[in-house]
Formats: C-alpha cells, structure tokens, sequence
C-alpha cells in the first residue's frame, strides 16, 4: 500500500487538470520520441527503412538472407552485414545517454 504524505495529497488537490499539447499526447499515445532538435531516440535494435551500413556505407540496401525470401533475418545487400539495425548503421550515434538516428531522412522538427 502506498502511503501519501499531507504535502503528496495537497499538490494533487490543486493542480488544475493540466491537458497536454498536441506533441507531447503524440508522443505518449505511441508516437515516437525525438531530442528536441528532432534526432529520433532509438534502441540499438530498432530496425527502419533508412539503414546506412557501418561497414560499406550502403543506403537503405536490406535484403532477406535467403536471396529474396521472407526469412525474417535481413542483412546489407551490398557487403552482407548480418545487423541491419541500429548498433550497426552509420547514422546511429550514442550521446547524453540516449542512442539517436543521425539520419536526416529521420528527422523531425518540432515547433
């Protein structure tokens, strides 16, 4: 059971019902989270459209292990880098404790 001091139960009785803006409901309500300069936050394996390989520097080239078939394993289809997600994209930068995608193409600005 959790135990509320006097101070706990006063804040809450005054606050007014604070309302979120548009942004910070998209981000709550399963939008994505973003730093506010617009760098998307992202885990090591998140895995999008906009792949850059570490290793060869290839663009967006991903492809199924299995030339072409559904295998659920992708890999760079120009040098055959096995991690296509973002511990191995080139865009992918680790900074005040959060990894961020570099890419422009993953860019939003936030008004």
């Amino acid at each position: 059971m959790t135990n509320f001091t006097p101070e706990m139960i006063e804040t809450a009785k005054s606050t007014d019902g604070c309302e979120l803006d548009d942004t910070e409901l998209e981000v709550v309500s399963g939008g994505d989270c973003r730093l506010a300069d617009g760098r998307l936050i992202v885990s090591v394996g998140y895995k999008c459209e906009h792949f850059g390989c570490k290793i060869c520097g290839s663009d967006g080239t991903v492809t199924n292990r299995d030339g072409g078939v559904e295998s659920g394993i992708s890999v760079c289809a120009k040098c055959g880098n096995v991690n296509v997600c973002c511990n191995e994209c080139r865009y992918c930068t680790f900074e005040v404790g959060y990894w961020l995608c570099d890419n422009p193409k993953n860019k939003e600005l936030r008004s």
